[in-house]
Protein backbone atom coordinates (compact mmCIF):
# COMPACT_ATOMS: atom_id res chain seq x y z
CA UNK A 1 0.00 0.00 0.00
CA UNK A 2 3.00 2.43 0.93
CA UNK A 3 4.65 1.96 -2.54
CA UNK A 4 1.42 2.62 -4.24
CA UNK A 5 0.93 5.53 -2.48
CA UNK A 6 4.73 6.49 -3.14
CA UNK A 7 4.11 5.65 -6.84
CA UNK A 8 1.01 7.90 -7.27
CA UNK A 9 2.72 10.60 -5.44
CA UNK A 10 5.74 10.40 -7.62
CA UNK A 11 3.38 10.31 -10.67
CA UNK A 12 1.53 13.15 -9.55
CA UNK A 13 4.31 15.03 -9.11
CA UNK A 14 6.03 14.29 -12.43
CA UNK A 15 3.00 14.79 -14.90
CA UNK A 16 3.05 18.77 -12.52
CA UNK A 17 6.42 18.99 -13.83
CA UNK A 18 5.97 17.77 -17.20
CA UNK A 19 2.65 19.97 -17.19
CA UNK A 20 4.68 23.00 -16.30
CA UNK A 21 7.47 22.38 -18.43
CA UNK A 22 5.21 22.13 -21.49
CA UNK A 23 3.07 25.18 -20.47
CA UNK A 24 5.99 27.60 -20.57
CA UNK A 25 7.24 28.74 -23.81
CA UNK A 26 10.23 28.50 -22.68
CA UNK A 27 12.91 26.27 -23.87
CA UNK A 28 16.11 25.51 -21.41
CA UNK A 29 18.47 25.34 -24.71
CA UNK A 30 18.59 26.51 -28.20
CA UNK A 31 21.00 24.72 -31.21
CA UNK A 32 20.41 26.73 -34.13
CA UNK A 33 22.57 26.51 -37.61
CA UNK A 34 20.42 29.13 -39.99
CA UNK A 35 17.65 30.76 -37.77
CA UNK A 36 14.20 30.00 -37.38
CA UNK A 37 14.18 27.82 -40.82
CA UNK A 38 17.08 25.09 -38.68
CA UNK A 39 17.06 25.58 -35.02
CA UNK A 40 15.75 22.89 -32.26
CA UNK A 41 12.74 25.47 -31.46
CA UNK A 42 11.26 28.24 -33.53
CA UNK A 43 12.00 31.49 -33.18
CA UNK A 44 8.47 32.62 -31.62
CA UNK A 45 10.00 30.28 -28.50
CA UNK A 46 11.85 32.01 -25.25
CA UNK A 47 15.17 30.36 -24.37
CA UNK A 48 16.17 30.64 -20.62
CA UNK A 49 19.57 28.92 -20.29
CA UNK A 50 21.74 28.14 -23.42
CA UNK A 51 21.81 29.26 -26.45
CA UNK A 52 24.25 27.56 -29.13
CA UNK A 53 24.70 30.01 -32.37
CA UNK A 54 26.28 27.56 -35.06
CA UNK A 55 25.94 29.55 -37.08
CA UNK A 56 23.04 31.34 -36.26
CA UNK A 57 20.13 31.77 -34.18
CA UNK A 58 17.07 33.61 -33.29
CA UNK A 59 14.43 34.09 -30.44
CA UNK A 60 11.76 36.01 -29.24
CA UNK A 61 13.62 36.13 -26.18
CA UNK A 62 16.72 35.01 -24.69
CA UNK A 63 18.21 34.86 -20.72
CA UNK A 64 21.37 33.32 -20.19
CA UNK A 65 24.19 32.76 -21.99
CA UNK A 66 23.92 33.08 -25.72
CA UNK A 67 27.49 32.08 -27.54
CA UNK A 68 28.54 31.33 -30.89
CA UNK A 69 29.07 32.69 -34.10
CA UNK A 70 25.96 35.46 -34.61
CA UNK A 71 22.69 35.28 -32.25
CA UNK A 72 19.66 37.78 -32.70
CA UNK A 73 16.48 38.14 -31.96
CA UNK A 74 14.31 40.08 -29.61
CA UNK A 75 15.14 40.95 -25.78
CA UNK A 76 18.56 39.65 -24.86
CA UNK A 77 19.42 39.44 -21.55
CA UNK A 78 23.03 37.84 -20.04
CA UNK A 79 26.16 37.36 -21.62
CA UNK A 80 26.55 37.29 -25.28
CA UNK A 81 29.83 35.85 -26.57
CA UNK A 82 29.17 35.80 -30.72
CA UNK A 83 31.19 37.06 -33.33
CA UNK A 84 27.87 38.70 -34.54
CA UNK A 85 25.22 40.27 -31.45
CA UNK A 86 21.97 41.42 -33.01
CA UNK A 87 18.96 42.44 -30.93
CA UNK A 88 15.82 44.36 -32.49
CA UNK A 89 14.45 44.90 -28.90
CA UNK A 90 16.60 45.22 -25.92
CA UNK A 91 20.37 43.85 -25.13
CA UNK A 92 20.86 43.28 -21.47
CA UNK A 93 24.26 42.44 -19.53
CA UNK A 94 27.37 42.12 -20.90
CA UNK A 95 27.76 41.30 -25.15
CA UNK A 96 31.53 40.40 -26.44
CA UNK A 97 31.45 40.75 -30.30
CA UNK A 98 33.28 41.78 -33.20
CA UNK A 99 30.15 43.78 -34.47
CA UNK A 100 27.52 44.42 -31.58
CA UNK A 101 24.19 46.18 -33.41
CA UNK A 102 21.08 46.89 -30.96
CA UNK A 103 18.20 48.62 -30.84
CA UNK A 104 18.63 49.58 -27.44
CA UNK A 105 21.20 48.73 -24.82
CA UNK A 106 21.78 48.45 -20.92
CA UNK A 107 25.17 47.45 -19.51
CA UNK A 108 28.66 46.61 -20.90
CA UNK A 109 29.72 45.94 -25.11
CA UNK A 110 33.13 45.51 -26.17
CA UNK A 111 33.79 45.17 -29.98
CA UNK A 112 35.37 46.44 -32.66
CA UNK A 113 31.63 48.11 -33.92
CA UNK A 114 29.67 49.11 -31.66
CA UNK A 115 25.87 50.32 -32.66
CA UNK A 116 22.87 51.15 -30.80
CA UNK A 117 20.37 53.10 -32.53
CA UNK A 118 18.43 53.74 -29.25
CA UNK A 119 19.50 54.76 -25.82
CA UNK A 120 22.29 53.43 -24.38
CA UNK A 121 23.12 52.92 -20.39
CA UNK A 122 26.13 51.55 -19.59
CA UNK A 123 29.52 51.15 -21.68
CA UNK A 124 30.81 51.19 -24.94
CA UNK A 125 34.05 49.70 -25.93
CA UNK A 126 35.05 49.70 -29.71
CA UNK A 127 36.86 51.00 -32.43
CA UNK A 128 33.54 52.61 -33.61
CA UNK A 129 31.27 53.20 -31.26
CA UNK A 130 27.30 54.54 -32.55
CA UNK A 131 24.25 55.13 -30.42
CA UNK A 132 21.04 56.82 -30.49
CA UNK A 133 21.13 58.56 -27.09
CA UNK A 134 23.78 57.50 -24.34
CA UNK A 135 23.66 57.17 -20.50
CA UNK A 136 27.14 56.12 -20.38
CA UNK A 137 30.72 56.38 -21.27
CA UNK A 138 32.04 55.13 -24.97
CA UNK A 139 35.88 54.42 -25.43
CA UNK A 140 37.39 53.98 -28.25
CA UNK A 141 38.87 55.72 -31.74
CA UNK A 142 35.60 56.85 -32.91
CA UNK A 143 32.77 57.61 -31.19
CA UNK A 144 29.32 59.38 -32.23
CA UNK A 145 26.27 60.51 -29.96
CA UNK A 146 23.29 61.56 -31.83
CA UNK A 147 21.36 63.32 -29.41
CA UNK A 148 24.38 64.88 -27.61
CA UNK A 149 25.84 68.11 -27.71
CA UNK A 150 28.70 66.79 -29.17
CA UNK A 151 28.25 64.58 -31.96
CA UNK A 152 31.45 63.03 -32.26
CA UNK A 153 34.39 62.51 -30.12
CA UNK A 154 37.77 60.39 -30.58
CA UNK A 155 39.02 58.31 -27.78
CA UNK A 156 36.43 59.07 -25.13
CA UNK A 157 32.80 60.53 -24.90
CA UNK A 158 29.88 60.18 -22.37
CA UNK A 159 27.15 61.55 -21.54
CA UNK A 160 24.84 61.66 -18.01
Amino acid sequence: MKKTAKGLWLGLVAMALVGTVVASAAVPVQIGIVGDSAQLFGADREVVGLRLNLPYSENIEMTGLDLGIAGGGGTIRGIRLNAINLSDVMSCGFEVGLVNIDEAATGFQLGLVNIVKGQMDGLQIGLFNHVGGLHGVQIGIINIIDSGDVKMMPIVSWAF
